[in-house]
């Protein structure tokens, strides 16, 4: 998977802003668009902050520079995705100017085997003079 992740920021299709303590990891951020798709101008927003680092603010810090960053890697809208029961993030997004746009129902399996229905949330982040 990190050779996957690496591969990918070196082909372009994903751009990462990591979050370093002392050496180790303490979350990352990645815009992910898939080149060859008619979405690739709509990446989406991947967020991963360990647990000793949540609820100080670092997510939003790491979504946000996702964010200014995007118009320059060529996107116009950046989404993320999420289930329904994630009520922080959802609120972490919405803080953001995140809106959300579909509820899938039954949409995802989650680590138990049961289903559950996926929440995708959208930002406008185009230059004003994108037509």
């Amino acid at each position: 998977m990190v050779d996957e992740w690496v591969q990918r920021i070196r082909e372009g299709s994903n751009l990462t802003v990591l979050a370093e303590d002392s050496g180790s990891i303490a979350g990352y951020a990645a815009l992910a668009a898939e080149p060859l798709r008619w979405t690739r101008s709509v990446p989406e927003v991947r967020l991963n902050v360990a647990a000793e680092f949540r609820s100080r603010g670092l997510g939003s810090l790491l979504i946000s520079e996702l964010v200014a960053l995007a118009p320059e890697a060529g996107a116009r809208k950046v989404t993320a995705q999420m289930t329904v029961e994630q009520a922080e993030a959802r609120r972490l997004f919405a803080r953001l100017g995140f809106h959300e746009v579909a509820t899938l129902d039954g949409w995802v399996v989650d680590r138990r085997g049961l289903p559950r229905d996926l929440v995708i949330v959208v930002k406008d982040v185009g230059r004003a003079d994108d037509p």
